[in-house]
């Protein structure tokens, strides 16, 4: 399958989960909501995101976390990594942006 592609091994936390690759994403990578704890978001450092399918604008908090995926990352080893945290579709746990393939 075609879109097999697009579907990323990631280990996030030590937890291991399927990420979307969202090549039209320009913005920051995207955790679904699920997998952090509240003490870790920080509203800080939200981010404003506008969605294709809707022009209003929405902040959402970020969080700071351990990442890993073998398909991306030029090291060997976990890397910190700035993510949008927000609700994400069932079954969808991390949609990776172009960001995180330009910075790492």
């Amino acid at each position: 399958m075609r879109e097999r592609q697009f579907i990323i091994p990631v280990n996030f936390n030590g937890r291991q989960v399927q990420a979307i690759r969202d090549t039209g994403n320009f913005g920051a990578t995207l955790v679904s909501e699920t997998l952090i704890p509240k003490r870790a978001l920080d509203h800080d450092n939200a981010i404003s995101m506008k969605c294709v399918f809707n022009e209003k604008l929405k902040h959402i908090p970020t969080t700071l976390d351990r990442f890993f995926s073998n398909r991306l990352n030029k090291t060997d080893s976990e890397i910190l990594v700035r993510m949008g945290v927000c609700s994400l579709p069932r079954g969808v746990m991390c949609v990776l942006g172009n960001d995180i393939f330009v910075k790492y």
